[in-house]
């Protein structure tokens, strides 16, 4: 409602008329500028300064034939974006990007089971069609956990370096010496396994200011806006592991 309006407001609330005196709400349209595109299986929209996303809850049932024509649609929109595409990569690129693949499936694995839905071979028509987004959401599992191995075997080398760095710290006591060896080993392992992986997949839209050494670096241009359903598949999972 106007100032104006809230101005003259009667005494008497029971006689005050919102339709005489407010105006009606309408549809804002988003801009055409800023934040289009799409990241982490989330349509984004553009909408000037502000990013629009897609239901990322998946609370709206979403049929066979409304997936297959949505992926259709922008298979046919992702080769005309990008010629040089095969149809097995624009299928690729689609089932990565899209909310609605991206929430029939997951609907479809909570009916079936995650375990049958998954399990090849994929004869049914609903497994068909998320044939990609289930290779792509195994190929996350073995990922995470090559990368949590990786990064196991890095942390008991750091723990070696660091035990030989010490000792020339010439500690008056081996309780001191351990004591400094695993402060330094929690310092590089918070940094190395936490704080460097969530900075690396996180994208901050170009809020980063331009600094030279963030540009040069890459950061703040991962796939994560926000920790989202994706963000703990493709980062927190093996952050927790």
């Amino acid at each position: 409602c106007p100032q104006t309006a809230m101005a003259t407001l009667p005494n008497n609330f029971s006689t005050f008329d919102p339709t005489a005196r407010c105006e009606a709400m309408t549809v804002i349209a988003p801009g055409t500028t800023a934040n289009a595109g799409s990241t982490n299986n989330i349509e984004m929209f553009a909408s000037g300064t502000k990013s629009i996303v897609g239901d990322s809850t998946c609370a709206q049932t979403i049929t066979l034939e409304t997936a297959q024509a949505m992926m259709d649609d922008q298979i046919a929109l992702e080769l005309k974006e990008n010629p040089d595409y095969s149809l097995k990569e624009a299928e690729i690129a689609v089932t990565k990007k899209s909310a609605t693949v991206n929430c029939f499936c997951k609907q479809q694995e909570r009916a079936m089971g995650i375990a049958t839905f998954r399990t090849p071979p994929y004869n049914k028509d609903p497994q068909k069609l998320c044939e990609r987004w289930i290779r792509y959401k195994l190929e996350a599992i073995v990922y995470s956990v090559v990368s949590v191995c990786f990064i196991s075997v890095l942390n008991q080398v750091l723990l070696y370096i660091l035990y030989f760095l010490c000792s020339f710290e010439k500690h008056a006591t081996r309780t001191n010496l351990h004591l400094q060896q695993f402060v330094k080993l929690f310092v590089a392992t918070f940094l190395n396994t936490g704080l460097l992986v969530f900075v690396i997949n996180s994208n901050w839209y170009g809020t980063e200011g331009g600094f030279f050494l963030v540009d040069w670096l890459g950061i703040g241009k991962g796939s994560y806006g926000d920790v989202t359903d994706g963000w703990y598949e493709g980062v927190g999972s093996s952050l927790c592991l």
